[in-house]
C-alpha cells in the first residue's frame, strides 16, 4: 500500500499471469475501508497522487499494443481522461499540482491493426491536470526523441524531471536502462546513471518461455537523492545524488525499497 495523507492505494492482480497492473482502489489508511468507486479502473502500477491528496493520475494497463489514456481520478468520484491515445506508461504531478507529466514510449510503426496514436513520438510530455473552459488541451512535449522507451518519471524538488530510458529491443544481452534528468528550462536531458536493472531473475514457465521478476523502478527522495537496483551480480541497492557524484552501495538481495516519510 502506498499512503498519502489519510488514504492509500493498492493494486490487486487478477491472477499470477496478469500484465503489470491491477485494479486501482482507494482505502482509508486508518481503517482500510475502501472509498466508493464509479468505475473499475485497471491501471498501470505507476500511478501518482496529486499534491492536494484528493486526485490520482493513472494510465490504463494493457496486454497488447494499443493507445492508452492518461486519466485523473477524483478520490471517491469519477475518473476523467486528460490526454487520449498516448503510449504513456508512467505519470507524475508537477510540484504545484497544475500539470501532469507523463513518459511516452516511442510509438513509431505501431499503428498496424490498432487505433492510431495521437501522441506518437517518445519523450516527456505535460498536460493540464484539469480541463480549462470545457476543453481538453493537447499535451505539450518537454522533450521528444523517437526511437526510445521512456518511463519511471518523477518531478524533483529542484524543478528538474527525472525518468528512465531504454532503447527498443533490449533484452537479456543488455538488461539495463539509464536515468536521465531534464533540468528546469532545458530542452535536452542529461544522463546520470547507466546501470539500472530491468529484470532480476527469470524462470522457465510451465506454459513455455520464461517468467521474469521485474526490478523495482528507481525511487527519488528528499534532496533529489535516488535509490535504485543496479545490474551487478546480486543487484546492489544503490543510493546516489542528482549528479551521481558519490554512489553508495547499501545491500544486495533487495526486492522492494522506499524512502522514509518526510518529518512533520
Amino acid at each position: 500500500m502506498v499512503t498519502h495523507g489519510e488514504t492509500g492505494c493498492l493494486r490487486r492482480q487478477p491472477d499470477r499471469w496478469a500484465v503489470d497492473g491491477g485494479y486501482l482502489l482507494v482505502a482509508a489508511a486508518d481503517t482500510g475501508a475502501l472509498a466508493p468507486t464509479q468505475q473499475k479502473l485497471f491501471a498501470e502500477s505507476g500511478f501518482a497522487w496529486a499534491p492536494d491528496g484528493r486526485h490520482i493520475a493513472w494510465v490504463q494497463a494493457r496486454s497488447d499494443v494499443r493507445p492508452v489514456d492518461v486519466n485523473v481520478l477524483a478520490v471517491g468520484g469519477a475518473s476523467t481522461p486528460v490526454a487520449t491515445d498516448t503510449n504513456a506508461s508512467s505519470v507524475t504531478y508537477s510540484k504545484d499540482g497544475q500539470a501532469i507529466l507523463f513518459a511516452n514510449g516511442d510509438a513509431s510503426g505501431l499503428d498496424a491493426g490498432v487505433p492510431p496514436f495521437a501522441v506518437r513520438t517518445g519523450g516527456i510530455y505535460s498536460v493540464a491536470a484539469a480541463e480549462t473552459g470545457g476543453k481538453r488541451p493537447a499535451p505539450t512535449p518537454l522533450f521528444a526523441k523517437p526511437g526510445s522507451y521512456y518511463g519511471d518519471i518523477t518531478a524533483l524538488g529542484s524543478g528538474a524531471v527525472a525518468f528512465t530510458t531504454q532503447p527498443p529491443g533490449r533484452g537479456a544481452a543488455d538488461p539495463s536502462k539509464t536515468i536521465q534528468v531534464l533540468d528546469a528550462g532545458s530542452s535536452l536531458p542529461r544522463t546520470t546513471v547507466t546501470d539500472v536493472a530491468v529484470m532480476l531473475t527469470c524462470q522457465d514457465s510451465p506454459r513455455g518461455g520464461s517468467v521474469c521478476n521485474a526490478a523495482q523502478e528507481p525511487v527519488w527522495g528528499a534532496g533529489d537523492f535516488v535509490a535504485y537496483l543496479d545490474t551487478s551480480s546480486g543487484n546492489w541497492l544503490v543510493v546516489t545524488d542528482l549528479d551521481n557524484r558519490s554512489p553508495t552501495r547499501v545491500d544486495t538481495g533487495v526486492d522492494t525499497f522506499a524512502w522514509s516519510p518526510a518529518a512533520r
